[in-house]
């Protein structure tokens, strides 16, 4: 027996919300990806940190220790994205 359009149902995908019947078929809208959270990291501020420990690696006596230099950012971001597709790494 055929549900009645706009009934709810449950397509069996979790990526889709609200389900309901249209044309004999369950179907929903597919659920976006949201970002819930993110943080940057500025790289050149590590830097200075670095100095410190060259300047201490002077006054301990310590020779021949190259302290690199940082450039960039690194970004963190939490995000909740839809799990019934795979998504190629």
């Amino acid at each position: 027996m055929m549900r009645p359009d706009e009934s709810m149902c449950d397509d069996g995908r979790h990526c889709t919300q609200p389900d309901k019947c249209e044309d004999g078929t369950c179907k929903g809208e597919k659920v976006e990806k949201e970002v819930l959270d993110s943080q940057t990291i500025e790289l050149q501020s590590i830097n200075s940190i670095l100095q410190n420990v060259q300047q201490w690696f002077g006054l301990l006596q310590i020779q021949g220790v190259t302290i690199p230099k940082f450039e960039g950012q690194i970004v963190f971001s939490e995000q909740k994205e839809c799990c019934d597709e795979v998504v190629p790494l």
